[in-house]
């Protein structure tokens, strides 16, 4: 310790300036030398390339995609013209036999079958959205059956009802009494 205190009381003037010598930042620099290029600095632009193509990949991905969503959004009619127009026709159909159907009868049932037909019918357009060429005669097919199922159901409910109005409807000798 007593040496640190000599050195100090030797060199008091030179700690006491208050500017570092001016040629000071010049050995400093001469002391270290150049930097050799080191593996952190290879690191940090590898990094970089990677940050770089990474983005190109996602702006890539992100094109494929919208290209390929834009091509399922295909509607009915630019797939089949011919049957957006009957699709058209049985959903008028249908639903004027689901007003007749809900006024001439409490029953409820009917509507949870309908509703498991129309399910069916939202997976075929699906399936005719994602493979418009492959099978389309057969799912146009199947779409046409589901409609005229769902038809069916209600004429049977109508009939049904129309038959129990008739027998408990009075007749006129019933009516005179």
């Amino acid at each position: 310790m007593d040496s640190l205190r000599q050195y100090i009381n030797r060199h008091r003037s030179e700690f006491e300036e208050e500017n570092p010598p001016i040629d000071l930042w010049s050995k400093i620099d001469q002391e270290l030398g150049t930097p050799p290029v080191t593996a952190t600095k290879k690191w940090l632009i590898g990094r970089r390339l990677l940050a770089a193509a990474s983005v190109l990949l996602l702006i890539g991905l992100g094109f494929l995609a919208g290209t390929f969503a834009a091509k399922q959004s295909q509607t009915i009619e630019e797939i089949s013209p011919e049957f957006a127009e009957a699709e058209a026709y049985y959903n008028r159909k249908i639903e004027a036999k689901k007003r007749a159907v809900a006024v001439s009868t409490q029953d409820s049932t009917w509507i949870d079958d309908l509703k498991q037909l129309e399910i069916v019918m939202t997976d075929l357009k699906k399936e005719l959205r994602h493979n418009p060429n492959a099978s389309k005669g057969e799912i146009i097919q199947a779409m046409t059956n589901n409609y005229n199922i769902r038809l069916e159901i209600l004429d049977k409910i109508l009939d049904k009802t129309a038959k129990v109005y008739t027998n408990t409807k009075p007749t006129n000798d019933e009516r005179t009494e």
